[in-house]
């Protein structure tokens, strides 16, 4: 390590892996900011683990209770029992770990929640009889909506106007009472089962309004996950100096030089039994191909680079490059309001030119990135990349 550290690279390579800690860090929470503000924690690290641990006890309690339930209806059903007994337990408390979760480090209403949640049994109750009444139709809509969208609001309303157009299908719509009755008998069973979130009382422009929010214990996990997930998730970098070499035997251990970045393994695979398994397995032919490759010097040509820089600047769409602005929609038909053909022409070419433009904004995204990488380490004269194998042996 001493002899590195009189190499005239070696203090770039510090920096810049000290930056790829940091961007990956930055990447990590502007993410997690993005999903928090959009109401989807559901779909973070900590939200799908969250999720994925939520899932059983609450569908035990949910089919507890309404077995227990039951038997008790002497004359009419209440309404909460009425329409959850109608959903497999399992989809129920999916569809319930989600929607709180979502939320889960906001504080919301408890009303508007349950209200929320009770409109997706609505919608799942909805949807399992329009698939059940006209599958065809049902998988023609939501293959095409997948296609188009993720937005549920947006796939619940169209998967309802086509659902209300089909004469078999009736897609009944509940009072706000009926989704507030089923929504907070979930929630209710979620706090039981879980202990996640709380119900508690705050002071909103003069009134005491009841409020669902994370518990202290919860608020903690999540605390501790979110520094745990920001120094996982660092951004790989190209390397100013050769990376560390692996070692024949040793499965893990080569590439970065500091302990800003987490150690490489020779394969990348989620668990660590494979790891364990090919600890001290002799492959001299693998780890010597391996080494040879990520020893390659390679070096930004400046040339190429300035043309690049030139045609995103005047926003050419050229060599595969996006073009920076967004194609224009086409023009409505003057008989839009009273041509049935012309609107559904116009619709159809309306999605085409949508889905093209959001194909666009991430396709620029990654050619801004590859041009800012490109700036930034155009001067060195030589530049490496540390390499690992998938479950293939295919070099990465």
């Amino acid at each position: 390590m001493k002899i590195l550290e009189i190499m005239p690279t070696y203090q770039d390579q510090v920096q810049t892996e000290k930056m790829s800690a940091e961007l990956g860090m930055n990447r990590t929470n502007k993410r997690r900011l993005s999903h928090i503000e959009r109401e989807e924690e559901s779909v973070t690290s900590y939200g799908k683990v969250i999720v994925a641990n939520t899932i059983r006890p609450l569908a035990i309690a949910i089919a507890e209770w309404v077995e227990q339930a039951l038997p008790e209806v002497h004359s009419k059903t209440p309404i909460a029992l009425k329409y959850i007994s109608q959903v497999d337990p399992k989809i129920t408390a999916l569809i319930t770990a989600k929607h709180v979760i979502n939320t889960i480090t906001n504080t919301k209403n408890l009303t508007a929640c349950a209200i929320t949640l009770g409109g997706r049994i609505e919608t799942e109750i909805s949807l399992k009889n329009f698939k059940g009444l006209n599958p065809e139709l049902y998988e023609t809509v939501k293959k095409d909506l997948d296609k188009r969208s993720w937005n549920y609001n947006y796939k619940r309303r169209k998967l309802r106007e086509s659902a209300k157009r089909d004469e078999v299908m009736r897609w009944e719509e509940w009072t706000t009472t009926e989704r507030l009755h089923v929504g907070m008998e979930l929630i209710s069973l979620l706090i039981e089962s879980t202990g996640l979130v709380e119900i508690t009382t705050e002071q909103h422009k003069h009134k005491t309004v009841k409020v669902i929010k994370q518990t202290a214990k919860t608020k903690e996990w999540i605390d501790n996950r979110n520094k745990f997930n920001e120094l996982l998730n660092p951004e790989y970098l190209c390397m100013v100096m050769p990376p560390k070499s692996v070692v024949d035997g040793k499965v893990t251990g080569h590439g970065y030089w500091t302990k800003e970045m987490p150690e490489l393994d020779l394969v990348k695979q989620k668990g660590k039994k494979f790891n364990n398994e090919m600890e001290n397995c002799a492959m001299p032919e693998v780890t010597t191909a391996v080494n040879l490759m990520q020893s390659t010097a390679y070096k930004i040509n400046p040339f190429i680079l300035s043309v690049m820089q030139n045609a995103w600047d005047k926003g050419l769409s050229i060599g595969g490059m996006p073009p920076i602005k967004n194609l224009d929609l086409p023009n409505k038909p003057h008989d839009i309001e009273t041509n049935p053909e012309a609107l559904k022409k116009f619709k159809k070419e309306s999605v085409i030119v949508h889905t093209e433009n959001n194909r666009m904004v991430s396709k620029r995204l990654l050619y801004a990135k590859i041009i800012w990488l490109a700036e930034k380490f155009k001067d060195y004269a030589t530049l490496y990349l540390p390499l690992q194998l998938d479950f293939r042996g295919r070099d990465y």
